[in-house]
């Protein structure tokens, strides 16, 4: 049938952008989703090119530049389609682990970090938001949503109530509608009893603790995830959770000056650069039979390079380390290899640091120059 508006016969599309917000025949608003990624994409890269021209940027600033000119695109309208990054299926409740793939709003916020620190696309994703203390980006869509519930439930407009009644009405009848999701965030939260009170007080009250109740529930699923890390002996991220301690930026990417050799320190700290025991895992060698190319006695590891491989490319440079260590800290000379490296990689005094991260660099650079040449 031709639907006729003003005269003139409207035309059947698949998809039609409405204030910047993307609807499908099937009422999907997924597409809405990518589309905003794509352009945010774009921004993202026009972005990157201006901080590139300039060498050298404070990574809270690139956060702070971020936050104010690449999310606001991703956001846009999301408390509408953010539906999108939410698991489908009702059992799981962990609404706040959304894959990038699931999540297009994480992985501009994924790529984004992976740059600023300066690591490989392989590099993992829990690692390098940690390492610069980003919390899940689904946090400001459920607070989004919640918000944009209370609005429509007191809008003044009979078609936005008689909206959300029909999708309250269609979520109560067992179909996955927008309201579907807002409740199973209520209930992870376990403030869905806002939604069947009158009570404005308790509504208010519970919607301003929206964000910090999602950043508590963020950070205890983090602490559980380390917790998980330090107890594997298979995770490449077993040195990483010795070394972190707490949720949060890590201020040595704001007192090196030198930026390579900060690089090469975070690829040391999340196990994402280029010694043997990293590259040979892309090739299913086993661990074990990971050895150092320079004396065959142990694996290649990080450890192994900053504390005991014999070659005089790494001692020479590790001597005068350890001996400026061992100024500092008298036991130093007695504790493990294990303990040296959490220690050495640990350290939060910016002298230290910026010491150890030159030699992380130098390793780097030493593997650069052989793997060119293997």
């Amino acid at each position: 049938h031709v639907v006729n508006f003003g005269g003139s016969p409207l035309i059947t599309t698949e998809n039609y952008c409405y204030l910047g917000t993307s609807f499908t025949r099937n009422g999907s608003l997924n597409e809405s989703g990518h589309v905003l990624h794509d352009k945010s994409i774009k921004a993202l890269n026009g972005l990157l090119q201006r901080i590139y021209k300039f060498k050298s940027c404070d990574p809270k600033v690139m956060l702070e530049l971020f936050d104010k000119m690449i999310l606001p695109i991703a956001l846009y309208n999301s408390e509408i389609w953010g539906t999108m990054c939410f698991p489908v299926n009702e059992s799981n409740t962990n609404l706040l682990g959304a894959t990038p793939q699931k999540n297009p709003i994480e992985d501009i916020q994924i790529k984004f970090c992976k740059r600023v620190l300066g690591v490989n696309d392989k590099s993992t994703n829990w690692a390098v938001t940690s390492e610069l203390g980003r919390y899940p980006t689904i946090i400001t869509v459920m607070e989004r949503m919640i918000k944009y519930w209370h609005h429509a439930a007191h809008s003044p407009s009979p078609i936005v109530n008689a909206a959300l009644k029909v999708s309250r009405n269609l979520d109560s009848s067992g179909k996955r509608v927008w309201f579907t999701y807002l409740r199973r965030i209520m209930e992870s939260l376990g403030m869905n009893h806002i939604l069947y009170t009158c009570d404005e007080l308790e509504i208010f009250s519970q919607i301003n603790k929206t964000k910090s109740m999602l950043r508590s529930k963020a950070y205890d699923e983090w602490k559980e995830h380390l917790a998980d890390l330090r107890v594997s002996e298979t995770s490449k991220l077993k040195l990483y959770s010795s070394l972190k301690e707490d949720f949060g930026y890590a201020e040595y990417l704001s007192t090196i000056s030198d930026s390579k050799a900060k690089r090469a320190l975070c690829k040391f700290r999340i196990s994402s650069h280029n010694l043997p025991v990293e590259v040979n895992r892309y090739i299913k060698i086993e661990r074990v039979n990971r050895l150092c190319p320079f004396c065959s006695s142990d694996t290649s590891d990080e450890q192994h390079y900053l504390c005991e491989c014999i070659d005089p490319l790494f001692s020479t440079h590790r001597d005068a380390i350890f001996a400026y260590f061992s100024d500092k800290i008298p036991s130093f000379a007695n504790l493990t290899p294990e303990t040296k490296t959490t220690v050495l990689l640990g350290s939060s005094d910016p002298p230290v640091i910026s010491k150890i991260a030159t030699f992380c660099n130098k390793i780097v650079e030493i593997f650069k120059e052989f793997n060119t040449r293997t």
